[in-house]
């Protein structure tokens, strides 16, 4: 189905609900939509008015001054490629793509990107996956999309915290003074959980508990992930050129979804007052598994970290995540060390 029309709508200042507190979406704030086919221009109108209202309520708890736009359109791929925002990611690489490991795939995104000398975000959202707002509010169809929609507006607020305390570094994801194996560190592990967990944590309260679909995405991404990084050393093992950053990277990219995915679960069971013993799926996933003691410590760093909130005195305090992540690729024989503005990589017979 292709798109019909677009239309431009204004978030407003004032809340429709009473005994609310003033919300914290900008005055003004554009809403770029783009339709079905069929769709008129009222309907869509009317659509961006309930999306709208849904930020306002959901501005009353998670803070949206960070807000520069929101985009729902049938083309979210195509809106993310298009989006400029004049910042490299840690890759080195400009253009936003969703996520699509086989696994999970990415219906929303939210894109930290510089303007008027401040880090501001925009919303990008695939307009299916918000169509549940123009059902009945108790629906699971409404509290769904709610739940993708409350989730982006808390990365709205953890940017603007992060940014408050360590201005510039949510742009490129890593601190300035960062080595090469520390920006390995920031872009895999570090940066990703801390933005998971907190957007997961902070949103728990709105919408259709996503749990059980988070701790199946972790279990599916935990099932034979030792034997997926088998399969990357022996190609490596087989190549000629023994590219040693190929199979660094590809071990810190592996482990570190099982981490940034973990992350997901863990904001949310903090979130909503959960243990692992709480969830029988995960706690069952989970039992005999080397990933275990992994799993609980990084509860404990995200836990600490969420204890100071926006007041963090330094991003040292974000490390143990990414030394977590090179001790659970250490596991496979693999090591690394800093050597000028590169990568030292070690390969020894798995622990």
């Amino acid at each position: 189905m292709k798109e019909l029309k677009e239309m431009n709508i204004e978030t407003e200042s004032e809340s429709s609900i009473d005994d609310l507190p003033p919300t914290t979406v900008p005055e003004g704030i554009q809403i770029r939509l783009g339709g079905l086919k069929g769709e008129t221009e009222e309907e869509l109108k009317e659509y961006g008015n309930k999306l709208s209202a849904c930020l306002r309520t959901i501005g009353t708890v998670i803070d949206m001054s960070g807000l520069d736009g929101i985009t729902a359109v049938v083309d979210y791929e195509g809106a993310l490629a298009e989006f400029s925002r004049d910042v490299k990611g840690p890759e080195g690489k400009n253009q936003l793509k969703p996520t699509n490991d086989g696994i999970a795939r990415g219906v929303a995104m939210t894109v930290a990107f510089p303007k008027d000398g401040e880090v501001k975000s925009h919303m990008f959202f695939n307009y299916y996956f918000l169509k549940g707002i123009d059902y009945d509010l108790n629906s699971e169809v409404f509290q769904f999309s709610l739940s993708i929609i409350a989730h982006e507006c808390a990365h709205v607020e953890a940017t603007s915290k992060f940014d408050s305390v360590f201005p510039g570094v949510s742009l490129k994801r890593y601190p300035d003074a960062c080595n090469a194996l520390d920006r390995a560190k920031w872009g895999c592990a570090i940066y990703p959980c801390w933005e998971e967990y907190i957007a997961c944590r902070r949103s728990s309260c709105f919408g259709k508990n996503p749990l059980d679909d988070q701790v199946d995405t972790l279990l599916q991404t935990l099932d034979g992930i030792d034997e997926k990084a088998d399969c990357i050393i022996e190609e490596w093992e087989r190549d000629d050129d023994k590219d040693y950053g190929k199979v660094f990277y590809g071990l810190f990219k592996l482990y570190g979804d099982l981490i940034k995915y973990s992350s997901y679960v863990l904001g949310t069971m903090h979130g909503s007052g959960l243990t692992v013993e709480d969830v029988s799926s995960l706690r069952d996933g989970l039992a005999d598994s080397w990933f275990t003691s992994y799993f609980d410590n990084l509860g404990e760093l995200c836990e600490a970290l969420y204890e100071s909130y926006g007041i963090w005195e330094d991003y040292g305090a974000f490390n143990p995540i990414g030394d977590l992540l090179e001790k659970i690729v250490a596991r496979k024989g693999v090591s690394a060390r800093p050597c000028g503005d590169d990568l030292y990589v070690t390969l020894i017979d798995p622990l």
